[in-house]
């Protein structure tokens, strides 16, 4: 019994000789219940065993509770005499037995109608005090102080709680229920009729259509398009560059004065600026809409130097591309207010100073009159709009929108390169997102070593919660998933959705029908097994088979979320139909022991925002209905460090990390530790569970490195939106990067094993296929020399082979063991010790036991 005041309950006096006889005499009582028939009884029954900690299962119903364990009559007699030596002086008040006559296990409850049941007391000195002790009771129900359960459940399944019951006389009990809840049927809208329907008329051919249905609209099955963001080069060859060079302190800065408070004080005039030569024509922008003619030539110099870190980088969303726009503008701001201010010998602004301002409130930002017309100096608090005005801004964003039809099940082609299997001291999550039109018509190279998960995307669902399934056995359908399991990558499917309107006007039934599809399609896809030939032949090798499967998690990618402010009634609906959703697919998830991945796609600024969708305490919600982990005084019971989930369910929660990196990922860290909801080792919990994705290639290396460690100290890993592509997106020196903050492990000695391991672990089947034979042939071979009496007259020269034939079996063996990622738990516990030890002895016991022939 690890921690007994988690479930035991007992008044102040004489606390810590109680716990000791309590103890004493709860293993007495479990030892006579097994060797002795448990004698009849007329009055109380004798103190139960003291429960232990139920051990977790991936089962969504919770394990059989025994009660807990209730003091004896001589013991709260001591108790409430002030020690365990004291005279019983108790007279004839009865002692606190139990709280129920009744089993442990409560009357079920159902979703559909309010539960109410009365707990029942004995003993002591009523009036009774009932409280939870542990644990928690379904969302909708709570226990009174009278010990009545009362409400209506809204979640479904068993929970385990404790009970505490204190008498008046202030001494105490407690016990250990559950509580099992069930959701009924969803009944068919149509009632069947009792009489036989009758067949309905055959259908005529088609030969002409009304008016009314000629001119009516195809009703043509919507098709989901992904949105996401990436400036091409041809975006900025439609601006107007000026022939002439104009350097950064040349701006219009140069005649300004900062104050120590951050006002702009423009002088009488200011000179005028170069003259603008003819913009030299582009066919690549031929296809590009003009942009808004708010800028002049000088500018349109500025603007391709400050938007030339964007070219190339693709983006999730526009809320993350309007960011990494802003976040370039007042970079660029900053760099030339210091110019400026260095070239005036005048006081540089502050960061405070330039923050107040930049970026500005769009929203409200007013066009800022030209400078080159006006004559005046450009004031600091205008200088982002200045330099990127609205309309053009907002141009910029339009042309860098892309779409891409989501044809599910487009078939990838990528390679390892020799990168060899993923790391196995990886101190975080890595994650990739594989959009399926990065799919070209030749494999692309990709680091596996270093990407724990790759998620797929996306598979769109339909109004009804139908997903599109895959045709396993066309070729090359699969042909990217094995790939990745070759190098120990997992593969998650990622559920999209981005149109919302189908919620609105829908009945109960209806949305219960398209939740439950959609949660059962969801799991059935990852389950898939791999048909072919090879991966079968894998899920029958003795010892060491498994049957690899389509995927190994499931993420959540839910985007255009209606807000409560813009549409109020759409937004409640959507919040109970993904809340409905979760529980639904967390129940489909729990229902083997296989381990699967549960990913939840986040943005930041939604997560900020004060009239949010997603909460901290809801996601902190799903992560305990997830998991279940045990509870203490509302908190997780447990080492943070090595938290573990309870069940087969390991939840993360991948936040869309906007521009500015540095500062984003600050506000991000602040705003989960000040949350209310988390408190003390759940904070830290919570905090591995958060993995910040980053558009692939926005940031510069000195940035880069300073980000992935502090995603390594602070959070759970760290992704790539999408995932690193070799010579594709990114320098090779970021992956570096994150290889030296998640694996820090530099040594000679563990360079050169994770090379070894590097070549052993993607062809580890067929070394598995070789040992396991190996193995197979020493046996046979041992065997015949025990049996046969012409193999024994060989004598030293078969036992010399023998000895010559286990040397590559030992080397082989050693080699799985070390690399092989199935053989972790030998490797890191005492089987190999063990099964040393049980050979000497099988080869001692041969020695000494073997019959001597003495010569006659």
């Amino acid at each position: 019994m690890t921690n007994p005041r988690a479930f035991i309950r007992h008044s102040p006096a004489c606390a810590r000789c109680r716990r000791q006889r309590r103890i004493v005499l709860s293993l007495l009582a479990l030892l006579i219940a097994f060797v002795v028939p448990a004698p009849a009884q007329t009055e109380a029954p004798p103190p139960a065993a003291v429960t232990a900690k139920p051990t977790p299962t991936p089962s969504p119903s919770a394990p059989l509770i025994a009660p807990a364990a209730v003091a004896s009559p001589s013991e709260q007699c001591a108790a409430a005499t002030g020690g365990a030596g004291a005279a019983c002086c108790c007279g004839t008040q009865p002692p606190l037995q139990q709280i129920d006559e009744a089993a442990y296990r409560l009357p079920a409850g159902s979703t559909a109608k309010p539960y109410s049941h009365a707990l029942q007391g004995r003993g002591g000195e009523p009036p009774y005090h009932f409280s939870l002790a542990l644990g928690r009771l379904q969302n909708g129900l709570r226990l009174n102080v009278d010990g009545t359960i009362t409400g209506q459940p809204t979640e479904a399944g068993t929970r385990g709680f404790e009970v505490q019951m204190i008498d008046s006389g202030g001494h105490s009990v407690t016990q250990l229920y559950t509580l099992p809840v069930y959701r009924p049927k969803a009944k068919s809208a149509e009632t069947p009729s009792a009489a036989t329907p009758a067949p309905p008329p055959k259908p005529q051919p088609l030969t002409a259509l009304s008016l009314e249905d000629a001119r009516a609209p195809a009703a043509l099955k919507p098709t989901t398009v992904a949105e996401v963001y990436r400036l091409q080069p041809a975006v900025l060859d439609a601006l107007k560059p000026s022939a002439a060079p104009v350097a950064i302190s040349d701006y219009l800065l140069d005649e300004t004065t900062v104050d120590n408070g951050g006002t702009v004080s423009p002088p009488a005039a200011a000179p005028a600026p170069p003259p603008a030569p003819e913009p030299a024509a582009s066919s690549a922008a031929a296809t590009i809409p003009p942009p808004p003619d708010v800028y002049d030539d000088n500018q349109a110099k500025q603007l391709k130097a400050m938007l030339q870190p964007l070219l190339g980088v693709e983006y999730p969303n526009q809320l993350m591309f309007s960011a990494a726009l802003d976040a370039q503008l007042c970079a660029y701001v900053r760099q030339l207010a210091l110019a400026a201010a260095t070239k005036n010998k005048q006081t540089p602004p502050t960061d405070e100073q330039l923050s107040q301002n930049c970026p500005p409130n769009w929203a409200t930002a007013k066009v800022v009159p030209d400078p080159s017309v006006t004559g005046r100096a450009v004031a600091l608090r205008d200088l982002p709009t200045t330099l990127l005005p609205r309309p053009l801004r907002e141009w910029l964003i339009a042309q860098a929108l892309q779409t891409h039809v989501l044809e599910a099940w487009q078939p990838v082609l990528w390679t390892g390169g020799g990168c060899g299997c993923v790391l196995r001291d990886l101190s975080g999550e890595i994650y990739g997102f594989y959009p399926l039109w990065w799919a070209g018509p030749k494999p692309r190279q990709i680091d596996f070593s270093l990407l724990n998960r790759i998620s797929y995307f996306a598979l769109p669902f339909d109004d009804d919660g139908n997903l599109p399934y895959p045709d396993l056995g066309a070729p090359g359908v699969s042909d990217f998933i094995r790939v990745a399991q070759q190098h120990r990558t997992q593969i998650d499917l990622t559920v999209y959705r981005n149109n919302w309107d189908f919620l609105r006007n829908r009945s109960e039934a209806s949305l219960a029908y398209t939740i439950e599809q959609l949660s059962k399609q969801a799991v059935e896809l990852i389950d898939l097994p791999l048909p072919d030939q090879a991966s079968r032949a894998k899920a029958w090798l003795p010892f060491l088979g498994e049957t690899p499967r389509v995927g190994d998690g499931i993420t959540l990618y839910f985007e255009n979320l209606p807000s409560a402010s813009g549409d109020p009634a759409l937004h409640s609906t959507v919040q109970t139909f993904l809340r409905k959703f979760l529980l639904a697919l967390i129940t489909e998830m729990r229902k083997s022991n296989r381990p699967r991945a549960l990913n939840i796609v986040i943005q930041d600024q939604q997560l900020l925002e004060s009239n949010r969708f997603w909460t901290v305490e809801s996601l902190y919600d799903t992560l305990r209905h997830a998991e279940d982990p045990w509870i203490i005084d509302g908190r997780i019971d447990g080492d943070s460090v090595q938290y573990k989930s309870n069940t087969n369910i390991t939840v993360r929660y991948l936040v869309l990390l906007s521009e500015p990196s540095s500062e984003n990922k600050k506000v991000l860290r602040r705003f989960l530790e000040a949350s209310p909801q988390l408190h003390g080792g759940d904070r830290r919990i919570f905090l591995r569970k958060v993995i910040p994705i980053l558009a692939t290639g926005a940031s510069d290396l000195k940035q880069f490195s300073d980000d992935m460690a502090y995603f390594a100290d602070n959070f759970g890993g760290t992704g790539f939106w999408p995932t690193p592509i070799a010579d594709e997106t990114g320098p090779a020196a970021h992956l570096d990067l994150v290889k030296t903050n998640f694996h820090p492990s530099e040594s000679s000695r563990s360079l050169s094993t994770e090379k070894l391991c590097g070549w052993t672990c993607p062809r580890r089947w067929p070394l598995r296929v070789i040992m396991e034979l190996l193995i197979l042939a020493g046996i046979i071979s041992i065997s015949l020399y025990g049996v046969s009496c012409r193999i024994r007259q060989l004598g030293k020269t078969y036992k010399a082979c023998l000895l010559l034939g286990s040397a590559p079996t030992l080397m082989l063996g050693a080699l799985l063991v070390q690399c092989d990622p199935q053989l972790q738990a030998v490797r890191q516990g005492n089987t190999l010790l063990w099964g040393l030890v049980a050979v000497l002895l099988l080869v001692a016991a041969s020695i000494l036991l073997k019959p001597r022939v003495v010569k006659p």
